[in-house]
Parts: C-alpha cells; structure tokens; sequence
C-alpha cells in the first residue's frame, strides 16, 4: 500500500474516532439530561403523591371515649345541645315554639318524651336534628342513658 493510502486510511480513522466521539459525547449529555428530567418528575411525583393520613386524626374512635356510665347534664348533654340543636332552640331562636337552652326547659321535653322521640327518630315525632343526619351513636346513648338515669341537673 502506497504512503498517500496509508495516510487517507489513518485521517479517516482518526476522523471516524473524533465523530464517535462527538457522539458519544451527544448521547451522554442526552441520557443526562434526561435522567435529570426523569428525577424531578420522580421527586415532584412523590412530594405531591405522598399523602400520610393519621386514621385516629380522620376517623376519631367513639367508641372508645364514649362514657355512658355516669352522664352529666352540665358536662355530656348541654355541649351536645349546643352544638345540634341551640341553632333552632335556643332562647333567642325558639323555632318551632321548641326550647332546649337551659335545664328547665329540656327537663320539660324529657318528661313528655319529644326530646328522646325526636332525637332517636322515632315515628310519630320531628325527627331532629331538622334536614340533618341524626346524632352520631356516642351521642344518642349519652342522652338515652341521660333520661334513663332520670335526666339529672348535675
């Protein structure tokens, strides 16, 4: 082989290598940035897909802090009045001709069955709360067993 091919077939080499580089160079600043691209939506995904949720926080147990046993008008009904029924029953609303704000008024509504009718949404009364979900469990058995107990000013 004569030297000008020997030459031509080494420039051709050595370009062919600097083009394989080049590249080369190409495809790993690609994988790169696509790895990167790759980990900040990974990250982004987990941040915002990662949700941790305390059960005790979403479905606070009842039963457990429920104590039947020893019901208190002052303690366990009044603040279960007030947050259903005082809305449309208190002093200031009285809707329906109905109050429950104070002893001697609900004492009334015990005595003549429209407070445990009502709430316990048994036929032939209003079943209340009015157009709202009926007292949770803990609260239907506090003032069940209120009444029960004699329906005590204590």
């Amino acid at each position: 082989m004569c030297k000008s091919a020997v030459f031509l077939l080494h420039g051709i080499e050595e370009i062919s290598a600097r083009i394989n580089q080049s590249l080369i160079k190409q495809l790993i600043s690609t994988f790169n940035r696509t790895l990167l691209i790759f980990g900040i939506t990974m990250t982004s995904l987990f941040l915002h897909g990662c949700y941790y949720d305390v059960e005790e926080e979403l479905y606070p147990s009842t039963g457990s802090s429920c104590d039947t046993l020893n019901v208190s008008y002052a303690a366990d009904i009044v603040p279960i009045l007030q947050q259903s029924c005082y809305i449309c029953h208190s002093t200031g609303a009285n809707l329906g001709g109905v109050t429950v704000e104070g002893y001697d008024e609900i004492i009334v509504l015990v005595e003549d069955g429209r407070l445990a009718g009502a709430v316990n949404h048994q036929s032939g009364f209003s079943p209340m709360p009015k157009d709202a979900s009926q007292l949770d469990d803990c609260s239907l058995a506090l003032i069940n067993n209120w009444i029960n107990d004699g329906a005590l000013n204590n």
